[in-house]
């Protein structure tokens, strides 16, 4: 994992919160319906066609760098989506898991999480085992109720809005609940 700070400046950032605010109402109960439900969870999903804003951070250059560093050349996008647990939800509390395992016969997968308010350990920053990706994947040796505790040796993503946190598809990670007032939006 890598945490890059101060890739969006204010102006953007605010642009996305904007765009973001007005696109989850326009959405009304049918955000997110296009992915996975989370309890507890403010989504959005399939952002690229729902929007300029989002086209502009898809093609950001450090982080398309970042990937062709990572992946290759033989890039694509498999998703753009929003997620902002609900301030006090403890059902936002996400199982860790491995985003690579959706695509079994894909062998190099990033994944970028644009920060969009700062990420703080009171607002549910995103916990990470670092060195998880050498295996196995969590699904394979922990139980429901171990996805949610505690992991040995896992750390928070505590950064600043307009941070980007680039992890491996193997490296064990999850959402945490928002115990704060306020919100925590990132895409993912």
């Amino acid at each position: 994992y890598l945490i890059v700070e101060n890739i969006l400046p204010l102006v953007r950032l605010e642009e996305a919160r904007d765009a973001l605010e007005e696109r989850y109402m326009l959405e009304g109960n049918q955000a997110g319906s296009e992915g996975s439900i989370n309890p507890g969870v403010r989504r959005l999903c399939n952002l690229f066609s729902k929007g300029r804003v989002w086209e502009e951070i898809a093609v950001e250059p450090m982080v398309l760098e970042m990937a062709k560093l990572t992946i290759g050349d033989d890039i694509r996008w498999q998703a753009m989506n929003f997620h902002d647990p609900v301030p006090g939800e403890s059902e936002a509390h996400q199982a860790i898991h491995v985003d690579r395992w959706f695509f079994p016969n894909c062998t190099r997968y990033l994944n970028a999480c644009w920060v969009i308010d700062d990420m703080t350990m009171e607002n549910g920053a995103t916990r990470i085992v670092p060195g998880s990706h050498k295996g196995p994947w969590p699904r394979d040796v922990l139980d429901d109720e171990g996805t949610r505790a505690v992991i040995d040796g896992e750390i928070y993503t505590e950064c600043a809005a307009g941070s980007v946190v680039f992890c491996h598809g193997d490296v064990w990670h999850g959402g945490r609940a928002n115990y704060s007032q306020s919100t925590r939006r990132v895409i993912h």
